[in-house]
């Protein structure tokens, strides 16, 4: 096996789409990503695992410096396996993963993959361990019926009201989605990021993230950022504003992106995250819309220093408790 810097965005979304196992391919996987995440002054560089010509698994590897000339190293939702690969053949690739990086002196290795062979340590959670998917192969009409009774009365309710649904990449619309998501946040009691790395998101790549706002007169009342990558659509980011909730702007918002998704040939839509005990409300109006779940493992370290290691999740632990 060898590791291999790749630089070809069509093999990586290819194979992607093809390792889906039914879930669509990993946007976070991308170089779209890991050039949004340069732009945020991340050392980041997507890889590749090669056993002769076949390519065997891909992630985005982000270095994470800490005190002490120390780094462990993240894999956001990866490393991502070629979908015919055995439980022995896993098992073996993580093994070289593990050697490759504790001779590049990692601390630990942070990864995110539908399952780990190995041994790992649970840790927080940076990605939804659980999300809701469409299969965007069933018709319009076989959607709809499969949403809950309430989501359908909730998205004809604001059709008649006129609320206008617009793809858009102007500073002003950029404005009124931060506004929004800053209201949101603070009223449903949960962090959001720093307007920086919204902007980035919107900005970046148009043809990758993409940004849609909800309005009625021309006032914004809700918005979201949407990825478009390889055969799936995925709700990345969405708010609205609580006064104009009796619009139900947030449900007309999803259903056209999940006509957008469909007319435009991608296989899946993902709410990209649900939680009934973290984010009840959030979930009750995903669920709304049917679907089925995927699991992945959870944010887990595969330790490669164990010394270190265990020195690092003490300081961790008292700097959270200052």
């Amino acid at each position: 096996m060898k590791l291999v810097a790749l630089n070809d965005k069509q093999i990586i979304k290819n194979f992607l789409k093809t390792a889906s196992d039914g879930s669509g391919a990993e946007f976070l996987a991308s170089i779209e990503w890991s050039e949004i995440l340069k732009l945020e002054q991340e050392q980041v560089e997507t890889l590749g695992v090669y056993d002769d010509q076949k390519l065997l698994a891909v992630f985005n590897l982000i270095k994470k410096d800490f005190k002490f000339s120390l780094a462990y190293y993240y894999l956001p939702r990866g490393p991502v396996f070629s979908s015919d690969l055995s439980l022995d053949k896993q098992t073996e690739l993580w093994q070289f993963l593990i050697t490759e990086f504790k001779k590049r002196g990692g601390v630990f290795l942070r990864v995110e993959p539908k399952n780990c062979s190995v041994t790992a340590i649970a840790s927080i959670n940076l990605q939804p361990k659980e999300t809701l998917m469409l299969d965007l192969s069933q018709s319009e009409v076989e959607l709809l019926s499969s949403f809950h009774p309430k989501t359908r009365y909730n998205i004809r309710l604001a059709e008649k009201k006129g609320i206008v649904i617009r793809e858009t990449n102007t500073k002003q619309d950029f404005e009124n989605f931060w506004s929004l998501m800053s209201e949101t946040g603070e009223r449903d009691d949960f962090k959001i990021h720093n307007k920086k790395h919204y902007e980035l998101l919107s900005t970046a790549n148009s043809e990758f993230i993409k940004l849609f706002i909800a309005e009625i007169d021309g006032q914004a009342i809700a918005a979201g950022l949407f990825s478009f990558y390889g055969d799936k659509v995925t709700y990345l980011h969405g708010a609205s504003a609580y006064k104009s909730r009796q619009l139900m702007a947030p449900y007309l918002l999803q259903w056209t992106l999940i006509k957008k998704a469909k007319m435009e040939v991608y296989k899946y839509y993902d709410f990209y995250g649900i939680d009934a005990v973290k984010w009840p409300g959030v979930t009750r109006f995903k669920t709304g819309f049917g679907g089925f779940k995927v699991f992945y493992a959870g944010t887990q370290d595969i330790v490669l220093n164990k010394f270190v290691y265990n020195l690092y999740k003490v300081l961790r632990q008292l700097r959270r408790l200052v």
